[in-house]
């Protein structure tokens, strides 16, 4: 973040993701954040560096800012493990949540928890500051089509601000 934020100041670009926040899944390392591969098998050891795509897409200006979860050692393909279960879309209301009334039956999971390839395009600022973005979400195998389809949209966007932070 601060390498987007220096960019920004000076007028200059790190490149073609500058300041794009990326999330990436929990199969690939990310230095200084743990890879469990949705499994207690593995080390909640952060990692000393960034596996080769994580690494590009730093190179290319992009701010890593988190994991998705996967299945167990990316076996099958939903998003359910042992260190995170499958998330109700749409979210509970915290009134239904305090009630203790067994809710969680009624919702379903999203789309791209379902394990099908995803990407998050950031495309604006809400008032209180908090990024907006749009996620593409397309067929299984398709992760090509739907980075082709992020860089189209991306493309077609204004350029956000890096918003400050303090």
């Amino acid at each position: 973040m601060a390498r987007a934020e220096a960019s920004q100041a000076t007028g200059s670009s790190l490149g073609p993701l500058d300041g794009v926040p990326v999330s990436v899944k929990d199969i690939l390392d990310v230095r200084g954040m743990p890879t469990r591969h949705g499994s207690h098998l593995r080390p909640d050891t952060p990692k000393e560096r960034d596996s080769p795509s994580v690494a590009q897409l730093r190179e290319a200006g992009a701010v890593i800012f988190g994991k998705t979860t996967l299945s167990e050692m990316a076996h099958k393909a939903t998003t359910d493990n042992p260190l995170a279960p499958v998330t109700p879309v749409p979210a509970p209301a915290r009134a239904e949540i305090d009630s203790g009334a067994d809710i969680w039956p009624v919702f379903t999971p999203f789309a791209n928890q379902s394990g099908q390839p995803a990407a998050s395009v950031s495309v604006g600022l809400a008032p209180s500051g908090l990024p907006i973005g749009v996620q593409i979400v397309g067929p299984q195998f398709a992760g090509a089509l739907v980075l082709r389809v992020s860089a189209l949209l991306e493309a077609e966007l204004p350029k956000m601000p890096v918003p400050p932070h303090g």
